[in-house]
């Protein structure tokens, strides 16, 4: 709540990249290229989180939407999704034995 609002301006997300990270097979679409809004969103929820005392992970960050779990490698195309961003959304990762599903805790607009 402490780093809300942050005002980047909506801003579309491509998605246009398939893979597959072989230590935990998770298959996940990304960006080859994150637009620059979400960069600067990144960037500013950081700084904000910073101040209140949270360590900023060295990963590079990777945006990505998970696709599947305990997933094969996948060697076909894929058509490029566009996703309008608008919203600055809090989610809780739930897991209910093997499934995984994301409770909205709290949503701003950008």
């Amino acid at each position: 709540r402490s780093a809300a609002p942050i005002e980047v301006g909506a801003f579309d997300l491509t998605l246009d990249t398939l893979g597959l990270w072989p230590s935990t097979r998770v298959l996940w679409l990304a960006a080859r290229s994150p637009p620059p809004g979400l960069l600067e969103l990144e960037r500013r929820l950081w700084a904000a989180l910073e101040q209140r005392g949270f360590k900023r992970e060295p990963r590079i960050y990777r945006p990505h939407l998970t696709l599947a779990r305990r997933a094969r490698p996948v060697e076909e195309a894929i058509e490029p999704v566009t996703w309008r961003v608008e919203e600055l959304v809090l989610a809780e990762s739930l897991t209910d034995g093997r499934k995984v599903h994301y409770e909205v805790l709290e949503r701003w607009p950008l």
